[in-house]
């Protein structure tokens, strides 16, 4: 650290060791709930000190439950304090326990107080009650899920849900199920979509449990996402075994479902046509999954969508014959990309956008035609897509822009994030976005900023908005 003192560092740490939980893919449970042990919280205090005075600026928790145990509340109530005092650390990234909602929700709020936090992990892995048998997290309670999602919503606390892709017993139409369960329950964030990988201690190594599930592993050169391509004369390849199909999800099912969490992640979490499809999903109670497989199913007279499309199902078929799970691109920062991050990045840089969005309007438009009072959900969808696109944050686009729009869709787009329902008036709205003070000026540092740093936290519109009511009159309830 001394010989690279203008080096950010990022520390590892372990409060305890262990984990009460048994999930079959899991190396911490290992077939067996392990006891918890403990380190001093002496010793605890102590690292916390050495940190703050080295300047650590990102802690990352290791621990496999951060909450269970009481102590952890004073835990970081010392890191904050410490971080109000000195500026340091700027982010301690936990994994919250998966059984407890109050102590979950206290420590993750004064994470969150003093800004701290990343983004709060709510790990459900799955929703298919088949799947949490067979993978022993049947006795994880859903509940607390929803409670804590709830609270944290109402908070303005950002979460993510994990999802793992590869699991037995989960269908194509159960993962489906599920993010749109997920989506319904409150998390309009990110739900992190996860290549299952197979690890030798857990029960997913052996071989009696792969074939009894039916479980079609390949190996993959491991790299790690964000990390940037390079070349060392001595350096040694690492691989991993990935799950690219189950007895339940054959090799042409798990395609399927891995481009449907891409394209999810590209329009819905990464927040391109979040507006609009929240709209159709909460507002007038359309299928959640139907319309994002939409998208997946267009013809070449959709060029954009054509052609992202088949990029996931591509991608996703090379996974399974051995490809790296992630896209290099030298492009942006040398480094390697989600897919659904990859083909947004694309498609600003091929300053293909407006094209992205008129192609949208017609495959919603298209959509809506085949239902009742089609005019005035066509207006609203027209207003919340073209609402959408201006707020979308992009490279070399400094400017103030005044949107007129019937209907105050951005209210109630705000007070949907955090789980309340307010009318959707006809109110003649003049929104005034101000792009002067955040922009960005080259693609790396909008890649950096925006799609890297913006990914947990779903940090991707403009938030300098004024909201002028010209008229007031509530007709659409």
């Amino acid at each position: 650290m001394k010989a690279y003192p203008d080096e950010n560092w990022t520390a590892l740490w372990e409060t305890n060791r262990g984990c009460p939980f048994s999930c079959a893919y899991c190396d911490w449970g290992s077939n067996k709930k392990s006891k918890i042990g403990k380190y001093s919280i002496e010793r605890l205090f102590a690292e916390i000190e050495w940190f703050v005075n080295n300047k650590i600026k990102y802690i990352y928790c290791r621990d496999a439950n951060f909450g269970i145990l009481q102590r952890d509340l004073d835990i970081v109530k010392y890191i904050a304090d410490k971080k109000i005092k000195t500026g340091f650390p700027n982010i301690f990234s936990v994994q919250s326990t998966k059984n407890s909602t109050e102590k979950s929700f206290e420590t993750q709020k004064i994470i969150s107080s003093v800004g701290l936090s990343k983004g709060v992990s709510l790990s459900m892995q799955s929703l298919n009650p088949m799947t949490l048998k067979l993978i022993n997290r049947d006795n994880i309670d859903q509940k607390v899920f929803d409670v804590l999602q709830y609270k944290f919503s109402k908070e303005k606390i950002a979460t993510y849900s994990d999802l793992i892709i590869g699991l037995p017993g989960e269908t194509y139409t159960s993962f489906k199920n599920g993010i749109e369960y997920l989506i319904a329950n409150g998390q309009h964030n990110r739900i992190r979509f996860n290549n299952l990988t197979v690890l030798p201690n857990a029960q997913f190594g052996d071989p009696s449990y792969q074939l009894l599930n039916g479980i079609k592993i390949v190996k993959n050169k491991l790299v790690y996402v964000y990390g940037e391509e390079e070349k060392i004369a001595d350096d040694v390849d690492e691989y991993q075994y990935l799950v690219v199909g189950t007895n339940s999800a054959k090799e042409k099912d798990w395609v399927k479902i891995r481009s449907f969490a891409w394209m999810t992640d590209l329009l819905y979490f990464d927040k391109t046509l979040q507006i609009p499809l929240m709209l159709l999903h909460r507002h007038f109670g359309e299928c959640f999954q139907d319309l994002i497989e939409l998208f997946m199913s267009v013809s070449q007279s959709q060029p954009i969508f054509y052609k992202i499309s088949k990029f996931f199902d591509d991608k996703a078929t090379g996974i399974q014959n051995g490809e790296i799970e992630y896209c290099l691109s030298e492009k942006f920062l040398n480094s390697y990309w989600k897919s659904d991050e990859y083909m947004l990045m694309n498609v600003v840089s091929d300053g293909d956008i407006m094209s992205f969005y008129n192609e949208a309007r017609d495959i919603l438009g298209l959509f809506i035609a085949s239902k009742e009072d089609n005019n005035k959900i066509s207006e609203i969808i027209e207003e919340a897509i073209l609402l959408n696109q201006v707020l979308l944050k992009i490279p070399n686009d400094r400017l103030k822009k005044s949107l007129s729009c019937k209907y105050n869709i951005l209210n109630w787009y705000e007070h949907a994030l955090v789980g309340e329902t307010v009318s959707l008036d006809h109110a003649d709205v003049l929104y005034e976005i101000d792009k002067t003070v955040l922009y960005w000026e080259d693609y790396n540092e909008w890649s950096r900023e925006v799609v890297w740093y913006g990914n947990r936290l779903g940090d991707y519109l403009h938030k300098d908005i004024q909201q002028n009511h010209l008229i007031a009159n509530s007709d659409l309830e």
